[in-house]
């Protein structure tokens, strides 16, 4: 690209024809082995709730930045949107009503350019699900066959996929606790992968008993997993990364008590947010944030010893990051490029210097 060239836009449409999750996976390795290093730079998760004249509702502002040296980009990630607290099956959610805007802004470190503006429906779960396939990458034992999902939404049909990525998977237990999104789920991804067993459950429980892997994609504000389930040697997923007007919590404290290994992608989020998945464990004692492992740490030098089989871990995707969307987003630019997909701006938005 030349500096007289504008930026791309990449639509949706336009995302969902070049998906390369291997790919993602392997530019989110190389991100956050430099952020551990020191070279990649990021900025924790801002989030804005303006209170709006209907009862619990508010409009969200959601920002994420990051850059990273190795991708030679810098991304901001922008939302806008209405958020509100409802109760659904029984359980609080959080849901967003209406229009939902995101926006990824990819820049060039070198030059300063704006690259890409990339709309965030697709970009936004899959860097969540490859976020947490590279937790499973390091941490789930080998042998990992099952898988425990809790959820049938978008993050977790990405997780199905990415995990599968780095885990061959032969059977799926899969909850959620409305049956006709089970179904609809079940057949959808069986028609996907259909070399795999893909059952629906009637509780959490059964989707967590026997499973190696347990992922935790939903939007519940309460736990959905209790530690009391989960057999030795399972890896836990969850992805709630909450924040201090939504206290989402999606395992329970004895979940956490129980992992020998606890991994999240930002220890600072964890206390800025004020974030229920660990906070009151660490607070009565069970657990030290100072034995924490920051994902970056636990790419570039592992765990400093064996796993063992018995080991239960534990990775709290717990906030998005501005250099996955660098990451995954400067992949995604450089395919449209070869294939030739999205729109050019007929502008470069370069001003002058005062």
């Amino acid at each position: 690209m030349t500096p007289e060239e504008g930026a791309l836009v990449l639509t949706n449409d336009d995302v969902k024809e070049i998906v390369d999750l291997p790919g993602y996976i392997e530019a989110l390795e190389l991100t956050y082995r430099q952020l551990a290093e020191g070279l990649a730079q990021n900025m924790p998760r801002q989030r804005l709730f303006l209170p709006l004249a209907e009862p619990d509702t508010h409009h969200w502002f959601n920002l994420h930045a990051g850059s990273v040296p190795g991708t030679r980009t810098a991304a901001l990630r922008v939302n806008s949107g209405l958020v509100r607290f409802e109760t659904h099956f029984g359980a609080q959610r959080m849901e967003f009503p209406g229009a939902l805007v995101g926006l990824v802004l990819l820049f060039d470190v070198g030059t300063g350019a704006l690259l890409a503006i990339i709309h965030d429906f697709y970009i936004n779960p899959i860097r969540v699900a490859c976020t947490s396939a590279l937790g499973v990458k390091y941490l789930a034992r080998d042998d990992s066959r099952v898988m425990g999902l809790l959820g049938t939404g978008w993050q977790a049909r990405w997780h199905l996929s990415a995990l599968m990525e780095v885990r061959p998977f032969r059977r799926i237990q899969i909850y959620s606790p409305n049956p006709e999104h089970r179904a609809r789920f079940v057949r959808q991804q069986q028609e996907r992968f259909p070399a795999v067993e893909i059952q629906a459950v009637e509780s959490e429980e059964q989707a967590v008993r026997g499973a190696d892997v347990v992922v935790t994609a939903t939007n519940a504000l309460t736990p959905v997993l209790k530690g009391e389930w989960l057999a030795v040697g399972t890896h836990v997923v969850s992805i709630s990364g909450g924040d201090r007007l939504d206290h989402r919590k999606e395992v329970d404290d004895e979940t956490v008590a129980r992992s020998s290994v606890v991994v999240v992608n930002s220890r600072l989020q964890v206390e800025l947010d004020d974030q229920q998945d660990l906070l009151p464990v660490v607070t009565a004692g069970r657990l030290s944030l100072d034995r924490v492992i920051e994902l970056g740490a636990l790419v570039r030098g592992g765990l400093g010893r064996s796993r063992s089989p018995a080991e239960i871990t534990f990775h709290f995707n717990n906030t998005g990051m501005g250099i996955q969307f660098a990451a995954v987003g400067t992949r995604m630019y450089e395919a449209a490029l070869k294939r030739g997909v999205g729109t050019r701006l007929p502008y470069t938005w370069r001003g002058r210097a005062v």
